[in-house]
């Protein structure tokens, strides 16, 4: 009875050392989405500033309204979703090499004051941190896309614009169809 009895306890110790280990691997996982969304409040405090630096009437037109399209796309919690449909379709899609401009930006860029253009380049940068902090499930996935943003911003974030909103169509008239 004894042996059974000292069976037992160390049976007890190691289910309790196995959860012990399990809240504090979910401990540590807790802690990093929560420093997580600190970056990506950070992130997305800093986009909002350089927005708002951007709200001024000598700001090109076009530059606010590119920015504010991308803030939209960034911030809109159906993007992740997108994003893993369009590179499982096509996993180049946000490659700089399909980039075909829509829009000539260099006199565009050359009439914006220097402080306006750092606003411009600082609110895709940060918007694009911001939204791999806030959905960590892109972060492989945007890899790429973060190299390429820093070697081309206005042209990655035309391709980031282009694609999702074509797979936010897509996905969005996808659901419709299979809602009915």
């Amino acid at each position: 009875m004894n042996s059974l009895y000292e069976i037992g306890l160390v049976a007890l110790g190691a289910a309790g050392g196995a959860g012990a280990g399990f809240l504090v691997g979910l401990r540590h996982s807790i802690e990093l989405r929560i420093r997580r969304l600190g970056v990506a409040n950070r992130m997305l405090a800093r986009h909002h500033r350089a927005l708002a630096a951007l709200d001024n009437d000598d700001t090109p037109t076009e530059m606010l309204a590119f920015a504010i399209k991308f803030a939209k796309v960034i911030q809109n919690p159906e993007t992740p979703k997108a994003v893993a449909y369009i590179l499982s379709v096509n996993p180049t899609a946000f490659s700089l090499k399909n980039l075909t401009q829509k829009m000539d930006w260099d006199p565009i860029f050359k009439q914006a004051r220097k402080e306006l253009l750092e606003a411009f380049y600082i609110s895709l940068a940060a918007g694009m941190g911001a939204f791999v902090s806030r959905w960590p499930e892109c972060e492989g996935m945007f890899n790429d896309i973060l190299v390429d943003l820093a070697a081309s911003p206005v042209g990655e974030a035309e391709i980031v614009i282009s694609a999702t909103d074509k797979a936010l169509s897509y996905l969005n008239v996808s659901e419709a169809a299979f809602a009915h």
